[in-house]
């Protein structure tokens, strides 16, 4: 009589229940792939990149759950973040552009941003000056560019910085190779980091 469950100990029980069925999707997960791994003509990196969603799938879940939180907190966090804005407190990671940082308040984690625009507009330009911007406040920065070379990026970034209008260096002049000395040596210092694999499945980026 006293081991009976009571209505006051569901959570305790449910958390039971979820643990066994997170660890019964694990264990056919590792089914699947040990039982893929055997195909003669499947590739590696299927396997894995097939492996690594299923478990992402199942450790967000679980983050999910249990970030669930009351209204009531939510809308006290709501009030401190317009405090902290009418105080001047930056609520994200600013990005040195000011009309963007005030329609953003910075960059916060868990959200996405797109620059969208038509080809040839400088689109990357304008997110390796971002990048460049925060890397200046000593936030390291990982970039990933799956369209050109990490030389090619890097060259945009010093052309940018030293406001080189040519890409041929023999139309720079003394000033303009002084220039881009100088912006190399200012990207040089920067925490930042260029990973140019073409073709990164979401796996291999995690």
């Amino acid at each position: 009589q006293d081991s009976t469950p009571s209505a006051a100990s569901w959570q305790y029980f449910a958390d039971i229940v979820r643990e066994k069925w997170d660890l019964r999707r694990v264990i056919k997960l590792s089914g699947k792939a040990s039982s893929d791994a055997h195909e003669p003509e499947i590739e590696a990196l299927s396997v894995i990149e097939g492996l690594d969603s299923g478990l992402t799938e199942i450790v967000s879940q679980r983050a999910t759950g249990s970030e669930i939180r009351p209204i009531a907190d939510l809308a006290r966090a709501a009030i401190d973040s317009w405090d902290a804005q009418c105080q001047g407190i930056a609520g994200g990671i600013m990005t040195g552009f000011p009309d963007f940082d005030t329609v953003t308040q910075g960059l916060k984690g868990g959200e996405l941003v797109i620059l969208a625009a038509r080809p040839g507009i400088g689109k990357t330009t304008l997110a390796m000056n971002i990048a460049a911007n925060v890397c200046s406040d000593g936030v390291p920065v990982g970039v990933f560019e799956m369209e050109m070379s990490d030389v090619s990026l890097v060259k945009r970034l010093i052309a940018a910085k030293a406001s080189l209008q040519s890409k041929r260096p023999q139309q720079w002049g003394e000033s303009g190779k002084m220039r881009a000395v100088n912006g190399v040596a200012w990207v040089s210092k920067l925490p930042l980091h260029i990973d140019p694999t073409p073709g990164l499945s979401v796996a291999q980026l995690r």
